[in-house]
Order: C-alpha cells, then sequence, then structure tokens
C-alpha cells in the first residue's frame, strides 16, 4: 500500500475523487513543510509517514480536531527536526 492509499484509509476515504485536487496538494505541503524544517523526507519511514497522515488529517475537510492535530503535527516535526544524524536534511532540493 503506498503513502496515498495510507493517507486515504485514515482519512476514511475510499473512492478516488479527492486524489488530485486535494489529498496530493496536502501531500506536497507537508513534504515542503519536513523539508524546509530540515528533516530528510522517505516516505517509507514509519515516522514520516505519521507526519504525513496526521498533517493531512488536520487539514483535510472540516475536521473538529484540527487544532489538536495541527499541534500533534508540529510535536512530530520537532522530534523529527532533533534527531538530525538519522532524519537531518543536507539535501534542500525539493
Amino acid at each position: 500500500m503506498d503513502l496515498l492509499e495510507k493517507v486515504k484509509c485514515v482519512l476514511r476515504i475510499s473512492c478516488d475523487d479527492f486524489d488530485e485536487p486535494d489529498i496530493k496538494p496536502l501531500m506536497e505541503a507537508c513534504k515542503r513543510d519536513l523539508i524546509r524544517n530540515g528533516i530528510k523526507y522517505d516516505d517509507t519511514d514509519p515516522l514520516i509517514e505519521q507526519a504525513v497522515k496526521t498533517y493531512c488529517k488536520a487539514y483535510f475537510g472540516n475536521n473538529p480536531n484540527s487544532e489538536k492535530l495541527q499541534k500533534s503535527y508540529d510535536t512530530q516535526v520537532a522530534s523529527l527536526a532533533l534527531s538530525r544524524s538519522e532524519y537531518g536534511n543536507n539535501d534542500t532540493i525539493i
């Protein structure tokens, strides 16, 4: 299962209608945010996957828990950024 499918499962979406206009741009925004914060992006890493899923859940649709999820994402990013030896990004090319 690729990351898009995993994100769709978290969002409880079974159709492809939201892929291009909504989900893929959110995933790309998360990727850029992680890189901007100095984190090496690897969508097969479980911690990166979790950050992407949290980001998408926070910003997709009208989620009543959006603020809590945004804080959770920020905490995940801070934790990854502190693990520079494993997640540090020396390559800022997107």
